[in-house]
């Protein structure tokens, strides 16, 4: 029996494994979000509050990126 013929699966199957794969996509989506927003909130209080990033140019887009 191959796994992925359409006799082999019932058409309930193929609904409850593409809504899981749905709300995986928005749970990984909602924390990239979560994860580049307080990314940009941290870069954020390092231009404000350290004069070290202030003064050299290139240390703000590699601290982007650590």
């Amino acid at each position: 029996m191959r796994i992925w013929s359409y006799e082999a699966l019932p058409s309930w199957k193929i609904i409850v494994w593409v809504t899981q794969l749905f709300s995986h996509a928005t749970a990984i989506t909602f924390g990239l979000r979560v994860l580049v927003s307080t990314k940009q909130q941290y870069y954020l209080l390092s231009l404000r509050y350290d004069p070290i990033f202030n003064t050299k140019g290139n240390f703000k887009d590699e601290t982007w990126f650590c």
